[in-house]
């Protein structure tokens, strides 16, 4: 038949949590991984492209555990169908909770909410883009048929390569020993989820979509899981709108979806927004998120409180640093209100603009980190009295993608070797120097520092001068790439 290829498995670890107990120690590592590729005479097929997966490591053994899709009898689904891992958190009772999506649904061939058919062709590629020529010509009823009649299709056509799905919210819970429970989080059966069909009445190219991004236990010790889910914006097509999900029973078998207010999405050239979505969520339910601009309007990060009135933009409570028009990104909030993310440091002006990562204060204060403040983590790590070949001015971070409870960031960054030529936030890194793009943490270390605001741009290096040491201390963990621009 063909065999495997050897080194073609996709993997990425999305975190990792021990839970300890009076018998053991336990550490769960979750992420997304790939199947193989498999050769054969007509190519080399996967049997699927991702997969959520959870390992499960003790003194004495790992057990590695697949997070197959959520009940279906559909074959294609479950054998070709994705689920993503995207974050976890331990229960009371020892267990993980994973949270995540799983495909439900073939989302080329389905039927909508008044029981017709509908096909979406272009969803198949031409062979041209996979081939550079038309040797293999790829046909969407063979295409229809990996749905329709998988048995006999799934792996002999190159067609259910390119099958797309249908995705619902989902979580798995995983005990110590291996056994795993799992549940869509989205309501629904058979082919409609919050009352909505696979595919749009309207529009063949749109379909249900929804997705747990991150979890946490509230104040009562239950899970709330935060992500999007798909809206039928006043019946006239389907959107994706930021949304919470919380348990309505103890064994997490039923949950209630609420989108977030205040992130509406309305029909028409003059809206708001084309896209909503949840990114993080922390023990005293408070999300944070983005608004994705319809046409030129700009990405807007947002925060909110669930049951406190709409959702707020952080363009309104620090529009010293998002400034009117700028995008900006809010990525993940710690338990102690601490929010980090991504923010433009200049305007477009109709290219992509450079950014840097960023933190603010939902909370209480953090010495010189005040409540309802944000800063660039360029600031919190300056230190003039240094130099221009200091560590502190090595570096530029663009993007903030998470901090725990006790505030360790972690964050990407431009690394100039030898230091950027001056101080300022977008000083150029000169040649000979290189600069690369790195993986980087920051760790609190010095609450009583002075902050010092790196200036926006310089012409001139800056020259030394007095000052104490930034607040945040920085470790590069490791160079991911050659990037030229800042």
């Amino acid at each position: 038949m063909g065999a495997i290829v050897e080194n073609t498995i996709d993997s990425t670890v999305k975190g990792t949590i021990k839970i300890k107990s009076e018998v053991k120690e336990t550490n769960f590592v979750y992420g997304i991984t790939s199947s193989a590729l498999f050769e054969n005479a007509k190519g080399k097929p996967r049997a699927f492209s991702k997969r959520g997966f959870v390992n499960i490591e003790t003194e004495t053994e790992t057990q590695l555990i697949q997070l197959a899709p959520v009940a279906t009898s559909n074959e294609l689904v479950s054998n070709m169908g994705q689920t993503l891992a995207n974050d976890a958190v331990a229960m009371t009772d020892g267990k993980l909770l994973v949270v995540g999506s799983s495909s439900y649904a073939a989302s080329f061939f389905a039927k909508d909410s008044n029981g017709k058919d509908r096909e979406d062709d272009n969803k198949l590629p031409s062979s041209d883009d996979i081939l550079n020529n038309g040797s293999h010509p790829l046909n969407f009823k063979t295409m229809k048929q990996c749905a329709t009649n998988a048995s006999d299709n799934l792996y002999a056509n190159w067609e259910c390569q390119f099958s797309t799905f249908a995705n619902e919210a989902a979580y798995w819970l995983v005990d110590t020993d291996g056994t795993v429970t799992s549940h869509a989080i989205s309501a629904g059966s058979g082919d409609n989820r919050d009352g909505l069909a696979v595919i749009d009445k309207d529009n063949d190219s749109l379909s249900f979509q929804a997705s747990a991004q991150a979890v946490a236990l509230d104040t009562n010790g239950d899970p709330i899981a935060v992500g999007y889910s798909t809206a039928d914006v006043r019946d006239d097509y389907y959107a994706m709108q930021a949304a919470y999900f919380t348990a309505k029973s103890a064994d997490l078998a039923s949950w209630t979806r609420t989108l977030i207010p205040g992130l509406d999405i309305k029909p028409g050239d003059d809206r708001d927004f084309t896209y909503t979505i949840a990114n993080g969520v922390n023990s005293k339910s408070v999300i944070v998120g983005d608004a994705k601009g319809y046409g030129k309007k700009p990405q807007r990060a947002f925060i909110y409180q669930v049951d406190q009135g709409n959702a707020k933009f952080f363009d309104q409570l620090v529009p010293s640093l998002f400034f009117k028009d700028s995008n900006s990104n809010a990525a993940a909030i710690n338990n102690n209100g601490q929010v980090v993310g991504w923010v433009d440091v200049e305007a477009s002006n109709g290219a992509e603009a450079r950014h840097r990562a960023f933190t603010y204060i939902n909370s209480t204060a953090q010495g010189p980190l005040k409540t309802g403040g944000a800063w660039m983590l360029d600031d919190l790590t300056n230190d003039p009295s240094a130099g221009v070949g200091s560590l502190a001015n090595s570096y530029r971070i663009h993007d903030a993608t998470g901090v725990n409870n006790a505030g360790v960031i972690a964050a990407t960054a431009f690394y100039c070797d030898g230091g950027y030529d001056n101080l300022s936030k977008l000083s150029p890194c000169s040649l000979p120097k290189k600069e690369v793009q790195t993986i980087v943490k920051f760790v609190p270390k010095n609450i009583d520092a002075v902050i010092q605001p790196r200036a926006k741009d310089e012409d001139e290096p800056l020259k030394r001068s007095g000052g104490s040491l930034g607040i945040l201390a920085l470790t590069a963990l490791g160079f991911i790439g050659f990037r030229r621009r800042k």
